[in-house]
């Protein structure tokens, strides 16, 4: 495919430019508010702004403003240039890793937490303790018999 453009461009592109985005259809098809006309004024909770992901050659139509096309459309009229130079980028940014990608592995992982339990040795019955009770006494018969 000449278009194919990688699901993780689209998303990125479209959680940095458009408000409000969720996904369905596990992930490539977004709904959102309109980056090009800003949905309604009245009512923020309106989107009517959806990009179809069409396995690497996605499109975009918005039910408030009527605009619909290409993905590279999209990404030159939000960017203020060519389609061709669009294009160059896109492939470009595709070529390098993902950004979102990049941030998660910055992130420094947690420490692990170690957990000091030495208080557990004072507790516990050996093989040659002194013993006071029944039960530590059926405890230690019982690790003598092992």
């Amino acid at each position: 495919m000449d278009n194919y453009i990688p699901i993780q461009v689209i998303s990125e592109f479209i959680y940095l430019h458009c408000q409000g985005v969720k996904t369905s259809k596990n992930g490539s098809h977004f709904h959102a508010r309109c980056p090009l006309c800003g949905d309604s004024q009245k009512s923020l909770s309106k989107k009517r702004f959806h990009l179809d992901y069409n396995n690497g050659n996605p499109g975009y139509h918005c039910f408030n403003c009527g605009r619909h096309g290409s993905f590279i459309d999209l990404y030159s009229e939000l960017k203020g240039i060519s389609p061709f130079k669009a294009r160059q980028e896109i492939i470009k940014f595709s070529d390098i890793p993902s950004i979102l990608a990049k941030k998660l592995s910055q992130r420094k992982p947690k420490e692990k937490e170690i957990i000091n339990m030495n208080y557990i040795l004072n507790d516990c019955i050996k093989y040659y303790a002194s013993i006071d009770g029944y039960i530590q006494t059926q405890y230690q018969r019982h690790l003598r018999h092992l």
